[in-house]
């Protein structure tokens, strides 16, 4: 006996997103790079429409407009799908499409899979566009990408180019047991740290215990306004 093809089965939509149409499609109505246009999705000029008396894809003329209504007529389009999820805005991907063209050789991406039900959505950090098809080759269901947020450089100490004569120095207020008004005034800096009369304090310490307050950010009476972290 003859195995019977799977039935045909609608790639996965975006989060929160649903096609205008689940029933009746078939996977030559969507060939590599086609996708059905989302509920409600606005269809523009390009996209084609299914016409049943003749079985023929017929495309939206230039002043088509309208959304995709669940009992219109199967629609298509080779436009990418943007969508919002975590805040931030993805472009959908179908497995088995072709890899998206980037910009860079290995930009930093994000690729959003959807891979059990146990697991759901997560969210991968990689290098490359091809490690999509990586994650596909081990069972993640890919459902979109984007280019990820850079990541910001780590806070460097401050060096002496950083303190103007005259500043002051304190204990972070969560490390100073009440003692938020003991200041001292920086009598020099030299190139491992500043002098505090007969204390001294290297850059590394004072970025990871001590705040700074420069002589611009005090009142009229010479109070200071602002505390800021040792560090730039």
């Amino acid at each position: 006996m003859l195995e019977q093809p799977a039935p045909f089965t609608l790639p996965t939509p975006p989060p929160g997103m649903q096609w205008h149409r689940t029933d009746g499609w078939k996977a030559e109505m969507l060939p590599p790079g086609a996708r059905p246009l989302a509920l409600g999705e606005n269809y523009k000029p390009g996209d084609e429409c299914f016409i049943y008396k003749t079985g023929d894809w017929i495309e939206q003329s230039e002043g088509a407009h309208g959304t995709a209504q669940s009992h219109h007529t199967f629609i298509r389009t080779t436009r990418p799908l943007l969508f919002q999820h975590e805040g931030h805005e993805w472009q959908w991907h179908r497995a088995g499409d072709k890899l998206p063209e980037v910009r860079g050789e290995n930009p930093n991406i994000e690729v959003l899979t959807d891979a059990t039900s146990d697991i759901g959505f997560h969210i991968h950090r990689c290098v490359g566009i091809s490690y999509i098809e990586t994650l596909r080759n081990i069972g993640w269901q890919v459902l979109g990408w984007r280019y990820a947020d850079a990541v910001p450089a780590p806070k460097q100490p401050l060096g002496p180019e950083d303190v103007t004569p005259f500043s002051l120095i304190r204990r972070k207020p969560e490390q100073d047991n009440g003692q938020q008004w003991h200041w001292r005034c920086v009598s020099y800096v030299h190139g491992v740290g500043i002098q505090c009369g007969d204390r001294g304090y290297k850059w590394e310490e004072l970025q990871k215990d001590y705040e700074i307050n420069r002589p611009k950010h005090r009142d009229a009476d010479g109070n200071p306004t602002l505390w800021e972290p040792c560090e730039k």
